[in-house]
């Protein structure tokens, strides 16, 4: 196994003293180090001002030997690993183990976890940094493919993260391109396993995804801070059903998660008193129509997502607003300074609008330009309330 190959404390050192400067100035600066060590330390300067939010507790942890920043690029955060972790049924398998972040909070729970890596380096960084967190895990290097081939039914959880980019490097949102082939090695996965979690991008399209795998039981369209982060797929052998479509948000201030079973139904073209702005991940999952029905909300322009009511839903799965003035384009009267403006379904980018109103931004004020076609077109004042 490999080790820590300079102290902790010089790491340390190292990283107080330049984690605010430009890593190419510190290269030519510091001549008096080796520059073997200089590269070394750079690397992980840079991996450790990734973690800081993404993964705070491995952040001041350094006697930890950090991934490559391009590894951790894809790899989960601390938050939306753990909420993995619920979904783990009996052992655990990650195929696809890379920096080994899920792994080391799905694995909460006490089961015997292994994990398969193709890269031999990246390999033995997890390995040393899992038994660092005190987490007992067999190991195996190779391609998933092969390993899934010569593996007996497994009595548990496979997980996998398959890389977005494709053989030629390039960025993938095909199933079937992703590297492992995941279409490929489906049917293998539903043999050999109780429950499979696949963690794929957000751009990824949930109709293609429920029409290129099967047995899928749930997809879960993952946010936090109003940003997606991941679709999770849930599948098991013995399914046979609808999948449930979940939206979920993990901000610790201001969690939420919502789905829906109704079908589909007309919403009323009118306005109100209060703007719904549905969160990024209700918009992906495709719930938030759902979501408007059932509290009543009404959808003025079929084409943009932006909802009214007269009444204030405070629980609202996304920002909501209160109108202080509606009228024709540019002809609202006595507007702020400062303005945030969001256009939807409107000829004009914010950035046309913000230039001919002069103002500047503002965290509180918004003005939203909405109505394509000339007749429908309306600008609103609205100051946020949630």
């Amino acid at each position: 196994m490999i080790s820590l190959p300079y102290s902790e404390s010089e790491i340390r050192e190292f990283f107080e003293k330049h984690q605010h400067d430009n890593p190419a100035d510190v290269l030519l600066s510091r001549s008096d180090l080796e520059r073997e060590k200089l590269l070394w330390l750079l690397e992980q300067l840079k991996s450790r001002n990734r973690l800081r939010t993404k993964i705070p507790e491995w952040y001041n942890r350094f006697d930890l030997i950090l991934p490559p920043e391009g590894n951790l690029s894809q790899s989960s955060s601390t938050l939306t690993a753990q909420h993995k972790s619920k979904w783990v049924i009996g052992d655990l398998l990650d195929l696809t183990g890379g920096s080994g972040v899920d792994l080391w909070q799905m694995s909460s729970n006490g089961q015997r976890c292994k994990l398969v890596e193709p890269n031999s380096e990246l390999l033995a960084i997890t390995q040393y940094n899992l038994t660092r967190l005190h987490i007992d895990v067999e190991t195996h290097q190779g391609d998933a493919e092969s390993y899934l081939d010569a593996l007996s039914p497994f009595e548990g959880t496979i997980y996998l993260d398959p890389s977005r980019r494709s053989d030629d490097g390039s960025k993938t949102v095909a199933l079937h391109r992703m590297s492992p082939d995941l279409t490929g090695m489906w049917s293998a996965l539903l043999e050999k396993s109780k429950r499979i979690i696949v963690k794929l991008s957000p751009l990824f399209d949930l109709t293609a995804i429920q029409r290129e795998l099967s047995n899928v039981m749930r997809i879960e369209v993952v946010a936090v801070n109003n940003e997606v982060k991941e679709v999770l797929v849930i599948a098991e052998p013995k399914f046979e059903g609808r999948v449930q479509i979940e939206a979920i948000e993990l901000n610790p201030d201001r969690p939420w998660s919502y789905s829906s079973e109704a079908d589909s139904r007309e919403l009323n073209r009118t306005f109100g008193e209060y703007i719904y702005d549905p969160s990024s991940a209700l918009v992906k999952a495709e719930l938030s129509d759902a979501w408007a029905a059932e509290n009543e909300l009404s959808r003025p322009y079929p084409q943009a997502h932006v909802y009214f009511s007269d009444t204030l839903k405070e629980n609202y799965p996304g920002r909501v607003f209160r109108i202080t003035q509606k009228d024709k384009p540019y002809k609202l009267k006595d507007l702020p300074q400062r303005l945030s403006i969001i256009s939807r379904y409107y000829h004009e980018r914010p950035e046309q609008i913000r230039k001919k109103l002069k103002v500047g931004e503002s965290e509180t004020d918004f003005l939203f330009a909405l109505g394509k076609n000339k007749g429908e077109r309306v600008f609103i004042h609205a100051v946020r309330v949630v």
